[in-house]
């Protein structure tokens, strides 16, 4: 498979799977959480301080909840290595509930 995009969390960070992955023309999205929280804090802050590179809004209803998506991507400013690899571009999500 080449042209794919795999998602995982810190399971796949190891720097052999990750080669595996990228290293015939794949990408990979991992998601970021609280538990690495000089890196959280620093695309926290960038994120809240940068415009983004685009913005894409979804609204769905799940469990009689409406739910609105904002989707934004940003180029990092730094560089930052995650599992051996360099971020080119990384995503905040943030969902708002609105009343129905």
């Amino acid at each position: 498979m080449t042209k794919k995009v795999f998602t995982g969390d810190a399971l796949p960070c190891q720097k052999q799977t990750v080669n595996l992955i990228t290293g015939v023309g794949n990408n990979y999205l991992m998601s970021l959480k609280k538990n690495q929280p000089s890196l959280y804090k620093s695309l926290e802050h960038q994120a809240k301080t940068t415009s983004s590179l685009s913005l894409n809004l979804t609204e769905d209803i799940r469990h009689g909840r409406h739910i609105t998506e904002k989707f934004q991507f940003f180029k990092p400013r730094t560089r930052y290595n995650i599992c051996g690899e360099s971020v080119k571009k990384f995503t905040l999500l943030t969902e708002v509930e609105l009343e129905a």
